[in-house]
């Protein structure tokens, strides 16, 4: 079943919300990423594909590929971005080949999967050798944080929220999944936390 809320929002909608929102931060995710000649770069969840348009062009000879689950999401991401790879599909069972991509992100989106654990095994299947994960979402760090952010997430703005994990659960998945060299680092309200990892 389709996430409703972002076939419902999804788009030109959330592109709006989204200039407002995302740039400054997807930036500071950016910053990490280290240029590879012709490297493969995948965005889990890439919504209307405006990270990737940010990464496009800060590493003009780059091969984009962004897949979301929302079908309104990768239309607008199609007709807006042609000459990137943009698919539908589910982040806990990637439609990519082994060992494809330098660069694997994922921004914002960690908190509405099912089975997170699931989603790290895949990115680490997808990346190359010594290749980088890197992940942006908010990362509480303590219970009673957390239950205020998933209290607002699930019952007020209702967009199919599962849960929030704090820095050192996300670290711990990572760790089980065989990733390397994980780094954290806050960069900001509310409570946002992006991890490197490498293969």
């Amino acid at each position: 079943m389709q996430n409703s809320f972002y076939e419902k929002f999804g788009g030109a909608w959330y592109q709006n919300i989204s200039n407002f929102w995302f740039p400054r931060r997807h930036r500071k995710l950016i910053d990490f990423i280290k240029a590879k000649p012709n490297m493969a770069v995948l965005d889990i969840s890439c919504g209307t594909g405006s990270m990737l348009a940010l990464i496009g062009q800060k590493f003009s000879d780059a091969t984009l590929y962004g897949m979301d689950f929302s079908e309104s999401m990768i239309r607008f991401a199609n007709r807006r971005y042609p000459n990137y790879f943009f698919e539908i599909g589910n982040a806990e069972r990637l439609p990519y080949l082994n060992n494809k991509f330098d660069i694997v992100t994922n921004s914002f989106a960690f908190h509405h999967y099912a089975d997170p654990e699931q989603a790290i095994e895949e990115v680490y299947r997808v990346l190359k050798p010594d290749g980088n994960f890197l992940l942006m979402d908010v990362s509480p760090n303590s219970t009673r944080k957390r239950q205020i952010f998933d209290f607002i997430a699930k019952y007020i703005i209702r967009d199919n929220h599962v849960g929030f994990k704090t820095p050192e659960e996300i670290r711990l998945m990572l760790k089980r999944a065989n990733f390397k060299s994980i780094f954290q680092r806050k960069i900001g309200f509310p409570e946002i936390v992006i991890t490197s990892a490498f293969k």
